[in-house]
């Protein structure tokens, strides 16, 4: 095993405890992802209206759970003054960037030495981007009402930074 080489992956396995639970689970997605796709909704009508930010889009509207939003904006900078307002606010907006599966730097052990650094100088621009990106969870414990509120007060805090 000394001599094997090294390669990306992933165990996806689940016990049979796990997959019990998550076959119950399943029986409720349709009713959480329509809450969460309402919810995403409201907050995606009033933030896009905000002067400052931009809502980052995937490509299927309709195979979007909805779990979570993303804001970009001009720079790493005016997101970082967006996220530390909104957090002292209670409202949790952070990078993408802070899950490690995330940056890819955390697997440049993984390629050979002598590429490393020409991969590493090719994701610039892509951090770049990804560090103006703000990722809100969308919130499926709030009511519809106190969503438009969220929404709303959102809005302010970013227009204001």
């Amino acid at each position: 095993f000394q001599d094997s080489a090294r390669f990306l992956g992933m165990s996806m396995r689940v016990s049979e405890f796990q997959g019990a639970i998550m076959r119950v689970q399943l029986e409720r997605l349709d009713d959480i992802l329509s809450r969460l796709r309402e919810r995403k909704r409201i907050l995606s009508e009033t933030l896009s209206l905000a002067r400052g930010v931009r809502l980052v889009v995937g490509a299927c509207a309709e195979g979007d759970c909805a779990s979570s939003l993303h804001l970009r904006f001009e720079d790493p900078a005016v997101a970082t003054a967006v996220s530390k307002k909104l957090i002292q606010h209670g409202i949790l907006a952070a990078f993408p960037t802070l899950r490690p599966a995330h940056v890819a730097w955390k697997w440049l052990d993984l390629i050979q030495p002598t590429e490393a650094a020409s991969v590493k100088a090719g994701l610039l621009p892509s951090m770049e981007i990804l560090m103006s990106i703000l990722k809100y969870d969308v919130n499926l414990r709030l009511s519809l009402d106190d969503t438009r509120e969220l929404a709303r007060n959102m809005a302010r805090l970013i227009e204001e930074t």
